[in-house]
């Protein structure tokens, strides 16, 4: 019952790359996808939610159906903002341009800022307590939930080696509560 996306050839970040070698980038990608699952491959998310957008475009383009790169958190130095100028308000976190949608990823008010609270190295970083009651809170209100979480998350293994050139402080950020990931994410869905 799950469905496969994507999220790129390399994992490098769209804003970083030319939008021809970006389109290429998701050419590449949906078509060895669709060859591997024998299904179309109808949605996509940018590395790090580095999508402006021109790029969101090409990824309509290219022939995805809908994408969830867009993020409302300014605070971080990777993330961009995609103008939905022209796209159709359909609800919280949901905009449409024509047959194509994007589906915001979920954020909340906490301190007069909006914060991430959908998966990923959030749901992983963050204590439990912390997480439970800003998603219980935002769950709440209405709206929809996105939760994305990366396999690497779920998995037991040691991550592979870092390149040589790694920052201290990534390799502390993607090894920091992998252990936790399972049972977090029991908790959140039952």
């Amino acid at each position: 019952g799950h469905e496969i996306g994507s999220h790129g050839w390399s994992h490098k970040r769209p804003i970083k790359m030319s939008v021809r070698k970006f389109k290429k980038s998701l050419e590449k990608s949906k078509l060895c996808l669709e060859g591997i699952t024998g299904t179309k491959v109808e949605g996509y998310r940018a590395s790090c939610f580095s999508l402006d957008r021109e790029r969101l475009d090409e990824v309509r383009n290219v022939g995805y159906l809908y994408d969830s790169s867009r993020i409302s958190f300014s605070k971080h130095p990777l993330y961009q903002t995609i103008d939905m100028t022209s796209y159709d308000f359909i609800s919280k976190n949901i905009y449409r341009l024509a047959n194509f949608y994007e589906f915001q990823v979920s954020t909340t008010a906490f301190f007069r800022n909006d914060i991430p609270i959908s998966g990923g190295g959030y749901l992983r970083i963050l204590p439990w307590k912390f997480s439970k009651k800003l998603i219980g809170d935002y769950l709440k209100k209405g709206g929809l939930y996105i939760l994305y979480i990366h396999p690497f998350e779920l998995s037991e293994k040691d991550n592979p080696p870092y390149p040589l050139n790694t920052k201290f402080s990534s390799k502390l950020r993607f090894k920091t509560g992998r252990s936790s990931v399972k049972e977090k994410l029991s908790k959140l869905i039952y």
